[in-house]
Order: structure tokens, then C-alpha cells, then sequence
């Protein structure tokens, strides 16, 4: 695509003046917010130094206004760089504010040289699905794509809807050719690709070449990260040969998928972006399948090697016996099995609204949860923190920029025609909602409805408007509740619809024992702790105090399941992701809780509340009086001053929508 000669940019009187105006630190009673910015976040500039949170601000909206204006040129629509210039200011200035954030990979990846030099939206996607039921058409081009989404850290959902569907059949090995792989993300889903196609059609499978591939330990300046060197990818490629070798003349079972897909994220994992997403989506009668992370029998001892990078969910719906599912033991020891309502997804979007066959192409969700897909399809989220908002008509303002911001996104195209193909016709977003536990604390619930119907309300008529303007169909879904994990953090709010873990406690996050930055923590009187796990990393340990009135030990699990089904019902359109806590008494409710909230939810998982019991867990409970003699020791710490420098550190980005289950620190 032609890119513009002069990007737009943000008006450097304007920046400068609302910096000068703004001199507040917005992160001044969240330094672990700022913290987790500058080591997720915060971009290392051409100088050696890294952004600070107004630099960053500036880059992610100047990057949704040149897609816009991109977009016009290319369509020859009317564009007005006063107008844009206004609207883009007062993006800035929420952003900045902390009333709404991109998802974590759009403020890392917006406004990039490497996003610009490729004019792939699939680095600000958060979300993917992917069905395997065409397997015998497409072959290797299913796992082909769950590789290449994976490795650009967009969390990928599967199903085993191949079951059977193709035979393995013996490759046609030439150990006298050279399969050379590039140094790049195309060469090792091309070598991914080579393989699988001899497997799944008989083709000729050469040997191997990983010369090209840079060393361990090489900076990658485009994506950013470190290069992990071949490793990674000759164990992948071992063990997909391995399996499939076992399986020569036999149909493809839902293990092997379910198996090949770990293999990739395992891969993946090690290649750089460190944590890859994956949720499986399994039929409740493949005992096989539900039992697969069972590592207590004898066939999936070794599995547990490689299915840890997956979560296994279960697709039910008014047939199913929640009876049967509850009386199994292992069941909801570590959050797994989900509950996958796709069903209710097809039916309606709100619940407040009327059913309707919209949405009837979809067929499976994200790995959060929060967002049901089309087959090939992605999504973008973004955030809005309504307890950051003084007044309902500031929200309503908010969520226009918000939405704007998403919207943008869907104007470029991926570099997949048929993942193109949905996107394009569907511009599927998912406007969010975070912190709500500390908005249901200051106020009460009728008045929190009223601003979620009228946001709605308003949220479509901002769709229509930007859509006529773009020339581009309406979004087919507009709002979501994602789990939120490191963005709330960052916002100083809790996360999602989900309870803060304790009015008081330790919040842990763990570094390198070589970061510059820990000699400056400890002169301020944080308390640093020695790693148990891993003697090369140290722990940094923040004392946090909630601002909700209620923690996840004061709620029972019905009260938290109703707030996942009011806030379906009263503003998400897509889905609220939750993971519900409960006590060891509440477990013999799960089944109650499923039979009667089944028609009224779309997703659902379970984990016990007394989990953390490892040592130097991310969250600890302390007291009130805990709690201050730890602020008592801390002076104050200016990061700006630390991480704008030109020291090194190892940065940890938020490559996809987690929660603190999944999260980076």
C-alpha cells in the first residue's frame, strides 16, 4: 500500500502547551502503573533512551490519524486536517489522562516504522479463531496461520472440528535437498508448512537448513524483543515429526491437534513473545480431549511438557449435563474447563436486546473469552475506565474516542486474504470496560446501568456516523468486557469486572537481577527479594491498597456470576470474560450456577480462591497496618528521570489480551 509522504501529526504547540498546563503526574499514586508502562510499554527511541508516557501517547494517536488519512487518500474521501487535528488532540488528551488505553499491543505497535513498513492490523489485533473443520481442504494452512498470529502475540482460539478428517500419510523425506529457512517470521511458518504438507499430503519434505537464523540473544529491532536463536524452532519441527510419524496411515484425532497447536506455542514461547494464548474448544463428549492436562495418567505424563501453553474449554449449551461435568474431581482446580455458551452467542448480542441471527457465522472465541469470532477472524479491543469519570456525559465523550481508536484499526487490512475476507465485511470491535468493581463502589448500580445503556445507545450512533464518513460497513459488534490484567495496572484501577484480590496487599513483579533500574527501587525503600525459583531474578515488591470497597474473599461466587450476566445484559454485545472465585463450600454450587445462569451468559470459568499458595505468589494479603509501615519506608522515586536514559534493560511486552493468570510480571 502507497503510504502517505507526511503522516499526520499532532499539532507540537498544542503537545507542548497541554504538557506545560498538565504538569501532574497522572502515575504520581501508581508508580507500579508507571513501572509495569516502562517496562511493557515504552519504546526504545532512535537516541537510546525510551518514551516516556506523553511520547507514547503522542505516537499511538498520531498512528490512528494516519490511518485515517490513509485510508481517505486511498478512497478519495474528504479529509479535513482541522477537523482531524481537533478530534486527535482530545484523543491525546483522554489517553494521557488515563480515561481510556488501547489494548496493551496497540500502544506498543501504533504508530511504529514497523507497523507502517508491513500495514498489517494483525500487530493490533488482540484476538483470533480459527476452525479446523475444513482441515481436508486447507491442510497446513490452519496451523500456517495459527503459527504466524501467535508469533505476532495475537491470542489464538482453536477447535477439533478436523477430527478424522485426513489421514497422515507417509512424506516423501529428500535428505540430499536443502530446505532453507529465512530469519524471519515467514521463513519459520514456511518451514512449519513444509513439514505438515508431507504429512497431510505426501509430498516431499527436504532436510532443514537453519544457517540464516540469527543467534540467542540478538536484539530484534523491528518487533522488538530478543532473538532466541533456532532452538526453538528445530524442537518444534522434531516433535510434530515425531507425532505424525506415530501416526502415518491412521486419521488425525483431536489430541494430535490439540498437540501440534502446543508444539507451535511452545515454540513460540521460547521465540520471543514469551506467553502465546491458546484456547482449545472441545466437545463434551471427547473424554479424551477433557482429560488431555490430566497429568496424573500414564499417557499424558510427557504431555505436560508442551499442553501448558493451552487452556481446554467446553462448548455447551441446553443439552449439556452440568451434573456430569461437576461431579469430576479434577474439574476447576486451575480455572479449566471453561464454559464456551456459543449458542447464546448466535442468539443475541446484549441480552437487554431483542435475539436475532446477526452474528449466526461465528464459531468459537478468544482465549479471554470475551470476544466470539468468525472462522479466520481477529479483533481489536480497547479500554475505558468508567471510575476515572466524574460525569456520565465525560464517559459518553470518552467512549467516542475510544471507539474511534478501534475503529481506525479495522481500516487495515491484514496480510491474510482470507482472514480479510471477514474482517473487512464484520470490523468487529470490542470498546471495553475496566475497573468496574471500583465504579460500583462509588456508585450505585442503577446509576452505573444508566450510563451503560446510554453508552450503548451512543456507541451506536457514533458507528454510524464514522462508518458513513469511512465508507465501510457498520461494526457487526461493538462492546466487550475483557479481563484486563496489565492495562489495569497501568490505569491503577482493578481489572475487569473482577474483584481486586484484597483491600490490602503485596503486589510482586519479577525482573532480571542484572536491570539497572533495581539499585533505584531499593535506595527508595521498596523491598527487593531474592527470586526461590530462579536465581537470576529478583522481585520487586509494591505495596498496593484497592479502591473498592469489596475483595475477591468478600463476594460469593453467585454474586459474581450476576455481575458477568448484568453486564451482558446491559452493555457488552460480544462477551464478559470472567473467572469466577470461589471457596472450597461453593464448589457444590457450580452446577446450580450453570443450569440457572445458562440462558443469561456466554462464558464462564471456574478457580478455587485459596490458590496462591506457593511462596512470593504475584499477590499477597496483608493488613491495613501492614500495609502503611511498608509506605512509611518508601521515598519518593522519579521513573521519568530512570528509564528516559540510555541504560539497557530487558523489556516484557503484553503481546495479547491476558489476565493476570497469563500476564507478563
Amino acid at each position: 500500500m502507497e503510504k502517505f509522504s507526511k503522516n499526520f501529526k499532532l499539532s507540537e504547540t498544542f503537545y507542548q502547551n497541554f504538557l506545560q498546563k498538565n504538569k501532574t503526574d497522572v502515575f504520581k499514586e501508581n508508580i507500579l502503573g508507571n513501572f509495569v508502562f516502562y517496562r511493557t510499554y515504552s519504546r526504545k527511541k532512535e537516541d537510546g533512551s525510551y518514551e516516556n508516557w506523553a511520547e507514547t501517547c503522542k505516537r499511538v494517536v498520531e498512528g490512528v490519524f494516519t490511518i485515517q488519512k490513509i485510508h481517505c487518500q486511498n478512497l478519495r474521501l474528504l479529509w479535513k486536517e482541522e477537523k482531524a487535528q481537533k478530534s486527535a488532540q482530545k484523543m491525546f488528551q483522554k489517553m494521557y489522562t488515563l480515561k481510556f488505553l488501547p489494548a496493551g499491543r496497540g500502544i506498543w505497535g501504533m504508530g511504529t516504522d514497523f507497523f507502517y513498513e508491513r500495514f498489517d492490523s494483525t500487530l493490533l489485533n488482540n484476538c483470533a479463531f480459527i476452525s479446523t473443520k475444513d482441515i481436508a481442504i486447507r491442510k497446513s494452512f490452519i496451523f500456517k496461520w495459527i503459527m504466524n498470529s501467535l508469533m505476532l502475540g495475537v491470542g489464538v482460539g482453536f477447535d477439533t472440528l478436523g477430527e478424522n478428517e485426513i489421514i497422515i500419510k507417509q512424506p516423501k523425506f529428500k535428505n540430499n535437498e536443502k530446505f532453507i529457512i529465512e530469519d524471519s517470521k515467514e521463513g519459520w511458518t514456511d518451514a512449519l508448512e513444509h513439514l505438515l504438507e508431507g504429512f497431510f499430503s505426501g509430498t516431499e519434505v527436504k532436510e532443514f537448513d537453519f544457517s540464516l537464523i540469527r543467534p540467542a540473544g540478538t536484539p530484534i529491532k523491528g518487533f522488538g524483543g530478543i532473538a532466541s536463536g533456532a532452538d526453538p524452532l528445530k524442537e518444534m519441527l522434531n516433535a510434530i515429526n515425531s507425532l505424525l510419524t506415530e501416526k502415518i496411515n491412521k486419521k488425525i484425532s483431536s489430541i494430535d491437534i490439540l498437540d501440534i497447536c502446543c508444539f507451535i506455542a511452545r515454540c513460540v514461547v521460547a521465540g520471543n513473545v514469551r506467553r502465546s494464548a491458546l484456547i482449545c474448544l472441545a466437545n463434551p463428549n471427547d473424554e479424551k480431549l477433557l482429560k488431555a492436562k490430566d497429568y496424573n495418567l500414564e499417557e499424558n505424563e510427557q504431555a505436560a511438557n508442551w499442553r501448558w501453553c493451552v487452556n481446554i474449554s467446553i462448548l455447551v449449551d441446553e443439552k449439556t449435563n452440568f451434573k456430569k461435568i461437576a461431579e469430576q474431581s479434577n474439574y476447576f482446580e486451575r480455572g479449566e474447563p471453561g464454559f464456551v455458551f456459543l449458542n447464546n452467542a448466535k442468539k443475541f448480542g446484549r441480552k437487554k436486546d431483542p435475539e436475532n441471527d446477526d452474528d449466526a457465522n461465528i464459531v468459537g472465541v478468544n482465549p479471554c473469552g470475551e470476544q466470539f469470532l468468525e472462522n479466520g477472524e481477529l479483533c481489536n479491543l480497547v479500554e475505558v475506565f468508567p471510575s476515572k469519570h466524574s460525569s456520565k456525559e465525560e464517559f459518553l465523550e470518552t467512549l467516542k474516542y475510544a471507539f474511534l481508536y478501534a475503529k481506525s484499526v479495522t481500516l487495515v487490512p491484514t496480510l491474510c486474504p482470507e482472514t480479510n475476507a471477514v474482517m473487512l465485511k464484520n470490523r468487529r470491535v470490542g470498546v471495553g470496560l475496566s475497573g468496574l468493581q471500583d465504579f460500583f463502589s462509588a456508585v450505585s448500580k442503577a446509576e452505573a446501568h444508566r450510563w451503560f445503556n446510554e453508552g450503548y445507545k451512543y456507541l451506536k450512533s457514533v458507528d454510524n456516523i464514522y462508518s458513513d464518513w469511512l465508507c465501510v460497513p457498520r461494526s457487526k459488534k461493538l462492546t466487550t468486557v475483557k479481563p484486563s490484567g496489565t492495562l489495569s495496572l497501568v490505569a491503577g484501577v482493578s481489572p475487569g469486572i473482577h474483584y481486586p484480590f484484597a483491600p490490602y496487599y503485596i503486589r510482586r513483579v519479577r525482573v532480571s537481577q542484572n536491570a539497572f533500574f533495581l539499585k533505584y527501587f531499593e535506595e527508595a525503600g521498596y523491598t527487593i527479594e531474592q527470586d526461590k525459583y530462579d536465581k537470576n531474578t529478583k522481585i520487586i515488591c509494591f505495596p498496593i491498597k484497592s479502591a473498592s470497597d469489596k475483595s475477591q474473599k468478600d463476594v460469593s461466587v453467585w454474586q459474581q456470576v450476576a455481575n458477568a450476566a448484568e453486564m451482558q445484559y446491559w452493555w457488552s454485545d460480544n462477551a464478559v470474560s470472567i473467572t469466577v472465585f470461589f471457596k472450597e463450600k461453593e464448589k457444590q454450587d457450580i452446577e446450580q450456577i450453570l443450569e440457572m445462569f445458562q440462558d443469561n451468559i456466554k462464558g464462564v470459568s471456574f478457580l478455587p480462591l485459596d490458590t496462591n499458595t506457593y511462596e512470593q505468589a504475584p499477590y499477597t494479603a496483608i493488613t491495613k497496618e501492614e500495609y502503611e509501615e511498608e509506605i512509611k519506608k518508601i521515598k519518593e522515586i522519579n521513573l521519568d528521570k530512570i528509564f528516559t536514559g540510555k541504560e539497557e534493560f530487558e523489556q516484557k511486552k503484553e503481546m495479547y489480551c491476558t489476565n493476570d493468570s497469563c500476564s507478563l510480571i
